[in-house]
């Protein structure tokens, strides 16, 4: 029955779509018995999967899928003789029932999901074929199926479903023990993402992986209610690992949230070094679009950092010393301008519907919305070496004077020290060094240099963030700690 089999989403190439029904080949010879129908009918459609020139269904414990090249026909085309061409039909094997769920490209071939376990299409000859298909269990990690893996490189990703939070795992293939396996990359951060996660993005362009999490588990489903304006609390929010390879090897890891007020995220996708982001926000849907790359604006020498950026004209009066200028956003809470030509930027005040002013004169603009930056430094210990790795010394004290952060290219950050039982303290760099040709009034300065921050507290009783919610870029190249070490007891 073609209305309850998978449909077409077809590109008309005129900036139209079409979902329509498909024409799936019927059984051209022999009956039943002989040219026997694919394993899914009477059953549910789990996914689908496209592998080597084959569409692919999964549907119980098996796989089907079509003849080669022919994408609509699941039936054999002679019953005299099995040709390679031919249909698949083959389950998954093991001692409980395994029902595919999900299915990502890996290491040169398929990679499937059941709940508990996960098995590699795999073949006996130098070619795929219905004598030759083999689907071997290669490991065991419980698997969130409501999440589609995805691949990136010699990796792959999925997601398990734990009590409160979600975790991410990054399978590989061990070439040294020639198994595959699979490594927790939240175990550092494992309250980090929620429950209800449902989409996974790569962006390899850009050494980027996205988790995107709903309210309810089922609040990404469409149709989208548009009569009333959203109030998201986890649809919010994208959480973020970012990843650095050196000569084939990961030397550099680091979790981050973004968090988009009153935006309710219904998708992404990625597409060279952009995400685009499909999400509701009051009672309007609108597509957004993220640059992955850190990029210099030619003129500054140095980023914007604003949401919603773009650049626009404005009109000067010299009457009134105002300059005007119309928004694409229409009147937007927290709007500010900055000055395409030195960088400085300016409140926004608006008059009428789109049109906004700011005080002087400054034609060339970047608009925006600024955004709070924060990074909350992990508890710092002593490490000695064992031959194993360094390991954290956790006995003694170890009491924490200062810490020196050295920072380059930057224009604005600061530094708060909250201790147990004491008040927070604030220290602030903000570019500006007197008596340097860089620090003029009016125009942000971008400088290098340390900025020592006081501590006095013991390692594990303070907090300490660095933050920013200024345009101007932030550049912490590395910090040093000075304090003292006191341990109340030696090995011998």
């Amino acid at each position: 029955d073609n209305s309850t089999m998978p449909h077409a989403l077809v590109n008309n190439n005129n900036g139209t779509f079409t979902f329509k029904e498909l024409d799936y080949t019927d059984r051209t010879c022999g009956d039943s018995d002989t040219n026997a129908d694919p394993s899914f009918v009477g059953k549910k459609i789990n996914n689908l999967t496209f592998y080597k020139n084959r569409l692919g269904i999964m549907s119980g414990e098996n796989l089907v899928l079509t003849e080669n090249a022919s994408f609509f026909n699941f039936f054999q085309t002679t019953t005299t003789q099995v040709l390679d061409t031919d249909p698949i039909d083959i389950a998954a094997s093991g001692t409980q029932v395994n029902t595919l769920k999900n299915s990502v490209g890996f290491n040169e071939s398929l990679l499937l999901f059941s709940d508990t376990a996960q098995y590699k299409l795999d073949s006996a000859g130098d070619t795929i074929s219905p004598t030759t298909a083999i689907l071997n269990e290669v490991s065991s990690f419980e698997h969130d199926d409501s999440v589609q893996p995805v691949s990136a490189g010699k990796f792959a990703y999925f997601a398990q479903a734990r009590n409160n939070n979600t975790a991410i795992r990054e399978y590989f293939a061990d070439d040294d023990t020639l198994t595959n396996d699979g490594l927790d990359i939240t175990v550092s951060v494992q309250t980090l993402i929620p429950t209800n996660a449902f989409q996974i993005v790569s962006n390899t362009t850009e050494d980027t992986l996205v988790v995107l999490t709903s309210d309810t588990a089922d609040s990404q489903t469409a149709p989208y209610t548009s009569g009333t304006a959203v109030a998201p609390t986890n649809a919010d929010t994208m959480f973020v690992y970012k990843y650095f390879f050196d000569r084939g090897e990961k030397v550099q890891t680091a979790w981050a949230k973004w968090e988009f007020a009153g935006v309710k995220i219904l998708g992404v996708k990625s597409l060279e070094s952009f995400l685009y982001v499909m999400a509701a926000e009051g009672t309007n849907t609108k597509l957004f679009k993220i640059d992955l790359r850190n990029l210099k604006d030619t003129t500054l020498g140095h980023g914007v950092y604003l949401d919603l950026k773009t650049s626009v004209t404005g009109t000067y009066n010299a009457t009134t010393d105002l300059t005007t200028f119309t928004s694409p956003y229409g009147a937007r809470t927290g709007l500010i301008a900055v000055d395409r030509t030195n960088g400085a930027n300016y409140t926004a005040t608006n008059t009428t519907g789109s049109t906004y002013t700011i005080v002087g004169n400054h034609t060339s603009l970047f608009i925006g919305v600024p955004y709070s930056s924060v990074y909350r430094l992990s508890t710092q210990y002593i490490r000695e070496n064992t031959g194993r790795g360094l390991v954290a010394i956790t006995s003694g004290r170890y009491q924490i004077r200062n810490i020196s952060f050295n920072f380059e290219n930057s224009g604005f950050f600061q530094v708060e020290v909250t201790p147990n039982n004491r008040d927070k303290s604030t220290t602030i760099m903000n570019g500006y060094v007197i008596g340097t040709s860089g620090s003029i009034v009016g125009q942000p300065a971008i400088n290098s240099g340390t900025l020592r921050v006081p501590v006095q507290c013991r390692n594990t009783e303070f907090v300490m963030d660095i933050k920013s919610d200024s345009h101007l870029p932030v550049y912490i190249a590395d910090a040093e700690i000075e304090g003292y070490y006191h341990a109340r007891s030696r090995r011998i």
